[in-house]
Order: structure tokens, then sequence, then C-alpha cells
């Protein structure tokens, strides 16, 4: 209640009860320093719409973390939701489970949560050298090295008629 509802926290009477200690009989008794105000009203409906699902019984409690199907904590699915707030990015899944050598795979990875030190990004981090690329004086990014300079469409074309694709790639 301290974090959802501050103001009727404020004015609640009893702060370090439980919430079976407000829960007799089915319903729900909180007592306050002060009669509600408008405002305060309109608080403790909003307050009593969501306690209209809520069913106590005597078991006890269970501890079960969300972000997992078993329930049990893991670093893994913490990690994955302070990162990308559990978004899976499939495709990157599939090149950490892959048989690729490990530089391979962080550099993919690099690539695409765009980490590569080219010159924009080193510029941003008020690095004092040029930022355009040496060949078409673009400005030097991930996908301007590997797919919009001239030297990377040309090398895709080979790639292209030498493996019998039918279009090269233009981005990652």
């Amino acid at each position: 209640m301290k974090l959802a509802f501050p103001r009727l926290y404020n004015l609640s009477s009893n702060k370090t009860g439980r919430v079976c200690d407000f829960y007799k009989n089915g319903r729900w008794f909180l007592k306050f320093r002060r009669a509600l105000g408008h405002q305060d009203l309109v608080v403790w409906e909003a307050l009593m719409d969501l306690l209209e699902e809520v069913h106590l019984n005597n078991s006890h409690d269970v501890v079960k973390w969300a972000l997992e199907k078993s329930g049990t904590f893991t670093t893994k699915s913490m990690y994955r939701w302070l990162s990308h707030r559990g978004v899976i990015n499939k495709r990157l899944q599939h090149i950490w489970q892959s048989r690729l050598p490990m530089k391979l795979k962080v550099f993919l990875w690099q690539i695409s949560h765009n980490r590569l030190q080219t010159g924009v990004v080193l510029k941003k981090r008020n690095w004092k050298g040029n930022h355009l690329c040496n060949i078409c004086g673009q400005p030097e990014t991930a996908d301007h090295i590997f797919f919009e300079c001239i030297v990377a469409r040309f090398l895709w074309v080979c790639f292209k008629e030498a493996l019998g694709w039918d279009r090269a790639p233009t981005g990652w």
C-alpha cells in the first residue's frame, strides 16, 4: 500500500499491519487517522476495485519467481529482464546456441547491439580521429562498413554470384 497508494498509507492508523490483519470475515477493514476527503475517496475506490479480486485463505505464502515458468529465480532470467524487459531475441539466441567460435558469437552480438568500435561510436566518446569512412567519406557505422560502403557492396555481389544467391544482404 505504501508504494501503490501512498496517500492512503500516510492516512492509515496501522502502518505496520499485515494484510491478514485488515481482512476479517470476507471484508476489508482499514482504519484511518481522519475522515477521507473527496480525492481520498477516489483513491479508496481504486484500492477497493483491486482488492475485490483478492481472496485470502489460511495457507502459507509461497514465493514464486514470475520471470521463469518453474517459479524459481535464475540470474539468466533477471539479466534478460533487466536488459531487454524479458523479450527474447530469437535470432541472437540461435547465434549463442550455434557451434561458432566464441569470438565470432561476441562479434555478431556487438554488431546487433551497435557496440563495434566504429568511427561514429568512437566520436560519441570524444575520439579525436575522423569518424568518416576512409574509402567513400560517409559516416563509419557498422551497417556502413559491412553493407553500405562500395567495397562491402562489391564483396556481397561477389558472394552472390559465387554462391548463386538470389540477392545480396543489405543490412544486419
